[in-house]
């Protein structure tokens, strides 16, 4: 958005994206005891598109190297995509133990309990428009650990969880055992994060931010910039 702007001026105007606040929020939920997973384990989990501009592979990396200093750690993947076949092999192990999860079909009314079972979020993006996943997530009081780009970097400002350095396996091993040594921490921020979320991007939030965009473009003399 900020690009955008930057060329467009004020002819640029931000919608934010509507989001169902009564399926995405934080509650309750079945899936660790599905999976043999206790609340003492740090669940990490990933929502969406198994592709490399994704960066599932470097998700997939950190986890290996995470895992040696938290064996407590779980990996709990949710997507289709034609990294599927190479992640279940970097994570045959993984899988066979039931330490890592990968889920490809979830029907997206049912995600809000999938989020719930996380400890934390990772979007490991090497490219991101702005991700809906993050938000969704958020929305259940999950707190996120995004890559330094694109729409991520707004979402950081919500102050719902954290960045870490794009491409960098490195970071990002660094900033999952910051975060987790932190639980408390991560737990409000995703609380705190949350509740703006859902305030911000509420399908009601989004609809009046449109009413009031068509009426200032109502009201401005045709060719002049809608000011809401």
């Amino acid at each position: 958005m900020n690009q955008i702007q930057r060329f467009l001026g004020e002819h640029a105007v931000e919608l934010p994206v509507g989001l169902d606040t009564d399926v995405f929020r934080p509650g309750t939920t079945r899936i660790r005891k599905q999976l043999g997973w206790t609340k003492d384990e740090w669940v990490i989990g990933y929502v969406g598109r198994l592709a490399y501009i994704k960066g599932v592979d470097l998700l997939a990396e950190a986890f290996k190297q995470v895992r040696r200093s938290m064996p407590h750690a779980r990996l709990l993947i949710i997507g289709t995509g034609e990294e599927e076949g190479k992640l279940r092999s970097w994570l045959r192990q993984e899988l066979a133990e039931g330490i890592a999860q990968l889920e490809p079909d979830v029907p997206h009314e049912f995600l809000s309990e999938w989020y719930r079972a996380m400890d934390l979020f990772v979007m490991p993006s090497r490219y991101e428009n702005y991700s809906n996943a993050v938000l969704e997530a958020l929305a259940c009081g999950v707190p996120f650990l995004v890559s330094d780009v694109g729409g991520n970097r707004t979402l950081v400002a919500t102050k719902g969880g954290w960045s870490f350095t794009s491409g960098s396996i490195d970071d990002l091993i660094k900033s999952n055992q910051f975060i987790a040594t932190n639980a408390e921490l991560a737990k409000a921020q995703g609380t705190s994060g949350g509740e703006q979320i859902r305030h911000k991007y509420s399908w009601k939030s989004s609809a009046e931010r449109l009413e009031d965009i068509l009426r200032s473009c109502q009201q401005t003399k045709v060719g002049t910039a809608c000011k809401p």
